[in-house]
């Protein structure tokens, strides 16, 4: 193993972490493991990142944000600031939603929930994901006001909706729990829909 700094060190120790913690989960990543897949020494990553917290922040960060870019590419027409006020319909945006039984976004869920859990051990981590915590929220209240939900302005319930929609995720895993008595992706949507419909009708 080598301790020798190279030009792409830190990029192969955060490719590292993030390995492990999709083989063995934020509580099981152990840095000596992270070290050696990256063929780098344990005192070169304290350098880069001080400690396992400061590792765990940066690359949790940085995966918190790809997912963000990726939702903020989804939801691209809505996100306009010329966009008008409701050209971007509610059906437009429950059909890019994640849906409760998909396992791409389970598995997020499941990433997620393990993040919130050290949050509070890990106050580099908790700043970090607060900055991508509020990146998220501000795009989706921008999505689900261009999106005109509420069918007039109304700030109080665009905000509430846009807190649970980011926060989807979470729900997924309540409902993968729930086993033989989940909530199918057709009962997910058509409650949804029936939110928004009687907002608008009030």
């Amino acid at each position: 193993m080598t301790t020798t700094e190279t030009p792409n060190a830190r990029e192969r120790i955060l490719a590292a972490a993030k390995h492990e913690l999709h083989e063995v989960g934020i509580l099981g990543m152990r840095v000596q493991e992270v070290a050696k897949l990256a063929e780098t020494s344990v005192s070169l990553i304290y350098k880069y990142f001080e400690d396992r917290d400061g590792l765990l922040a940066v690359v949790l960060g940085d995966m918190h944000d790809e997912r963000i870019d990726n939702w903020e590419k989804m939801f691209a027409h809505a996100l306009l600031d010329d966009a008008p006020r409701g050209e971007f319909s509610v059906e437009d945006l429950l059909s890019n939603l994640p849906m409760p039984n998909s396992e791409y976004f389970l598995a997020l869920g499941m990433d997620r929930a393990q993040m919130l859990a050290a949050l509070n051990s890990n106050p580099k981590l908790r700043e970090r994901i607060e900055q991508t915590t509020q990146r998220l929220f501000t795009l989706t209240l921008k999505v689900v006001s261009n999106a005109d939900i509420s069918g007039k302005e109304n700030e109080s319930f665009n905000r509430v909706t846009a807190l649970v929609i980011s926060s989807l995720n979470l729900i997924f895993i309540n409902n993968d729990l729930l086993g033989d008595h989940r909530v199918t992706d057709d009962e997910y949507t058509a409650f949804l829909k029936a939110i928004f419909k009687n907002r608008k009708e009030k």
